[in-house]
């Protein structure tokens, strides 16, 4: 079983039924999705926001709690902040690979979390909802973390800085706080962040988190549809590779199971 922290289906240029189809097919074969709404290419509405994502409410609904929405990037036209917290979604990034009026990205200089995103924290901390912090800047990411008083923070996709240097990976006093907050980090499959496109260096950036801090808080948030594939992981049945990989390195299978799916699963229950 996997259940994947970011996958960017819902924003990806296929029909609506493939997209649909796609999900259910996961679904159905034992993947569990958190399904992110990337707004960085759109300047959406909350009515179309609304109509976007009915499909894949009802979806949901079918599936119950195996697909989870989260949004990338509030690029939203006209929205209050209690328009944007009665979303339906449990996770929220901030921003993406630019700087917006909530919050600066790592891609572009290091400004803070911004008097709107600070009032914007607040509300989303007072309604039970979780802060992404993927694609944030140092800066912001700290920010972030006083704002939410230490509660509900994540990052959905990133690697490790100690590992291989990239404007978009953690390091490790950014770790070492999303572990201290009880939070969530997904390891992405994404060449430029990982170093290389094979399963060793995967297992370097899990074994690395995983021998500072145990086996916890640690996910994966794959990119898919948001990214290039790698060629070692194209989709989910590449899992199985990786699976024996760290098994073979060793990992036990209760531990891989942790990483692939009770990790996330049992902390998303936890803000159901």
């Amino acid at each position: 079983m996997i259940f994947d922290f970011h996958n960017d289906i819902i924003t990806h240029k296929c029909s609506l039924k493939n997209k649909l189809d796609y999900l259910h097919g996961q679904m159905s074969s034992g993947v569990s999705v958190v399904a992110a709404l990337w707004t960085s290419k759109f300047a959406l509405s909350m009515e179309s926001i609304e109509s976007l994502l009915a499909p894949f409410l009802q979806l949901g609904r079918q599936h119950k709690n195996n697909l989870i929405f989260s949004i990338e990037d509030l690029n939203i036209v006209d929205a209050s902040f209690d328009d944007i917290v009665n979303l339906p979604f449990l996770f929220y990034g901030l921003t993406h690979n630019r700087n917006n009026i909530y919050a600066g990205s790592c891609m572009e200089g290091n400004l803070g979390l911004l008097d709107n995103g600070k009032s914007l924290c607040k509300l989303l901390l007072e309604n039970h909802k979780i802060v992404d912090t993927a694609h944030a800047s140092k800066q912001c990411f700290y920010d972030i973390i006083e704002c939410m008083q230490g509660k509900n923070i994540v990052c959905s996709h990133t690697c490790f800085e100690e590992v291989h240097s990239h404007a978009r990976n953690l390091d490790k006093n950014q770790c070492d706080l999303i572990v201290k907050c009880g939070g969530m980090v997904g390891l992405t499959l994404v060449k430029d962040f990982l170093g290389y496109d094979d399963l060793q260096s995967i297992f370097v950036h899990i074994d690395w988190f995983v021998q500072r801090y145990g086996i916890d808080n640690l996910c994966i948030g794959t990119d898919f549809f948001g990214t290039t594939h790698l060629r070692c992981m194209q989709d989910y049945q590449s899992f199985k590779s990786l699976r024996l990989y760290l098994y073979n390195n060793g990992f036990d299978l209760q531990s891989i199971d942790k990483i692939f799916f009770t990790n996330l699963n049992d902390y998303i229950a936890s803000h159901l």
